[in-house]
């Protein structure tokens, strides 16, 4: 079978949603009853995702996103009154007054889930500029950082909390030609391990997640489509952003409290490697 017709199979299937937010799921979901939450890039894909779930299951979920029209759009449809912020993660000044707005807001934060990210330039790393390199690395890593630092700070004051940051598989398999992105992503992975090993004292679990193809705006503007992405994974299966709400809602919740400092993935299998198959086979 080709992959052309390996695609158009496995098409329908991978524009499933993930397990829907129901009655029956529900009763065996975690509660966060009246705890805070903040999430980064939560004005889609993933973010918003892991957004949603969060408010559906009795959070005060604030939003931050770099852009301000679709982060209010997002909070009001999130529902639940969610905070919409805006953000730049690569600004500490900017992530500093984000926290400090959820602290006025709702008094204090216990969960945070930083999704906030962007690709960058693609291509050989004979042909990037320093703009290149420095804007992802300011968005994805240094933004990493400075999120940890003061949603550290404040779960310091709850006496303790839950992060969970968005790193990738490019960052466990380095990926050609979207190097300052998979240099960025194993820093994240990196960093969270760091920032693990300082706070499990503080009553406070840090770990990252790592998805392979998620079927996200991002992964659309790069011009992968999930039938594409699908035939490329060893489960056959696009990823979608309720599989990384499912994961972090996992991770942040106290099924989880004896996980701390790890990099979960969450690819379909693709760290084991790519699933295209030779002819015949």
């Amino acid at each position: 079978m080709s992959l052309d017709e390996r695609a158009h199979k496995y098409q329908a299937f991978t524009v499933k949603p993930g397990r829907p937010l129901n009655k029956n799921t529900a009763t065996m979901a975690p509660s966060f009853e009246g705890k805070v939450a903040f999430i980064t890039g939560g004005a889609s894909g993933m973010g918003f995702a892991v957004a949603k779930r969060l408010a559906d299951l009795g959070a005060k979920v604030a939003i931050g996103d770099i852009n301000w029209d679709s982060a209010q759009k997002a909070a009001a449809s999130i529902g639940h009154a969610c905070l919409a912020i805006k953000l730049d993660t690569g600004d500490g000044e900017s992530v500093k007054n984000a926290i400090a707005q959820v602290e006025e807001k709702y008094g204090g934060l216990d969960f945070a889930a930083n999704c906030a990210a962007i690709q960058g330039a693609v291509g050989p790393i004979i042909d990037l500029e320093a703009d290149d390199i420095a804007r992802v690395t300011a968005v994805n890593l240094n933004g990493i950082i400075f999120c940890l630092k003061y949603e550290i700070l404040a779960m310091k004051k709850r006496g303790g909390g839950a992060i969970v940051s968005i790193a990738s598989v490019a960052g466990n398999q380095p990926m050609a030609y979207v190097g300052p992105y998979s240099a960025s992503k194993a820093g994240v992975i990196a960093i969270t391990k760091t920032a693990a090993a300082e706070v499990g004292a503080d009553h406070i679990r840090v770990n990252s997640i790592s998805p392979g193809y998620i079927d996200t705006p991002m992964m659309r503007a790069a011009k992968i489509e999930p039938s594409w992405a699908a035939v490329r994974t060893p489960n056959q299966r696009c990823g979608v952003p309720d599989d990384v709400a499912d994961l972090v809602t996992f991770l942040l919740s106290e099924d989880a409290k004896q996980i701390h400092g790890v990099d979960v993935p969450i690819d379909g299998g693709l760290i084991v490697g790519h699933s295209v198959r030779p002819p015949g086979y």
